[in-house]
């Protein structure tokens, strides 16, 4: 995720929501990184499970590099949905990764 995010971040084609989507979904990925590496929330996780759940996170991850190459690529004519695409992607995605570990933003601070 992060070298995604620091090719996104080092274009001119992203503006101010978007770094700020993408540094939730940032901050996202890395408490999912802890959470998987404490077990998933389970207390003896199987192997099937956790790939499971990593497999979900590389989806998300495609889907997210999907977007950005899609926005990155397209000509300028396009640049608005593309862009609204990868904003809106950036976003749920962020969601979904929250919703997996049944948390949301508020529990962040409660590290």
């Amino acid at each position: 995720m992060s070298n995604l995010a620091i090719a996104m971040l080092r274009s001119l084609r992203i503006g101010n929501d978007t770094v700020e989507a993408l540094g939730l979904l940032l901050a996202t990925d890395a408490r999912f990184n802890v959470w998987y590496g404490e077990g998933a929330g389970k207390e003896d996780p199987s192997g099937r499970e956790l790939a499971e759940i990593r497999a979900f996170s590389m989806d998300l991850l495609g889907r997210v590099y999907d977007a950005w190459v899609a926005h990155r690529d397209n000509p300028s004519e396009v640049t608005k949905d593309t862009y609204a695409a990868l904003l809106s992607t950036l976003r749920a995605e962020t969601i979904n990764m929250c919703s997996l570990m049944d948390v949301t933003f508020a529990d962040f601070g409660n590290l």
